[in-house]
């Protein structure tokens, strides 16, 4: 009795497995399916590629770096400025002398004094023109790092949201660069990751 049980059992699990066997089959993606995966894994394997050398890209600058690049540019140039007020201040109170005294030596002063001015007011031109390129290199990277973080977190978040919708109906999910879960949106308030009882966040 018991075996006879059994086997009917295993009849009906056979018949069962049969059936769904031949729903799949009778699907009309059936017949694509080893393509649509391979396909799939493909596409996978391409945006892998993709991710990292983004992540590479962004990583080959580094900001703080270069912030303080620009400080200490910044902090040349006000310098260089500085110089040159100086020095137009100390030609204009040579030339005052030169007036006044008739020469008497002062002359190569002078024309020290200007070529000084002078290169001072080139450097004041290169530190300028490089503080410039800095910010341009500083916001280019900064753009490219928002554009591909809208590139790789875009398509995760809007996945997510499909199954987040089935735990926390009318919540929305915020990601940081990493991929890394940032904040829950619900009823329009953020709510930060840190801030969230641990069973929400699992």
């Amino acid at each position: 009795m018991p075996l006879a049980t059994a086997e009917a059992s295993a009849a009906s699990d056979l018949a069962n497995a049969d059936a769904n066997i031949t729903a799949i089959e009778a699907c009309p993606k059936f017949a694509t399916l080893s393509s649509d995966v391979a396909r799939a894994r493909a596409d996978a394997a391409t945006a892998s590629v993709k991710l990292e050398e983004a992540r590479r890209d962004a990583t080959a600058h580094d900001l703080n770096s270069i912030k303080r690049w620009i400080n200490t540019i910044d902090a040349r140039a006000k310098a260089a400025a500085e110089a040159r007020t100086r020095l137009e201040m100390e030609i204009a109170r040579l030339e005052g002398i030169v007036e006044s005294e008739g020469g008497k030596g002062l002359a190569d002063r002078e024309a020290a004094a200007r070529e000084q001015a002078e290169a001072a007011r080139a450097a004041l031109q290169r530190v300028t023109e490089e503080a410039d390129t800095l910010k341009l290199l500083r916001q280019t990277l900064d753009q490219a790092r928002e554009e591909t973080s809208a590139k790789f977190v875009g398509p995760v978040a809007g996945r997510a949201k499909r199954y987040i919708e089935r735990l926390l109906p009318g919540c929305d999910l915020s990601f940081s660069e990493d991929l890394a879960l940032g904040a829950v949106i619900r009823g329009g308030i953020s709510e930060g990751c840190a801030d969230l009882s641990r069973g929400t966040q699992e």
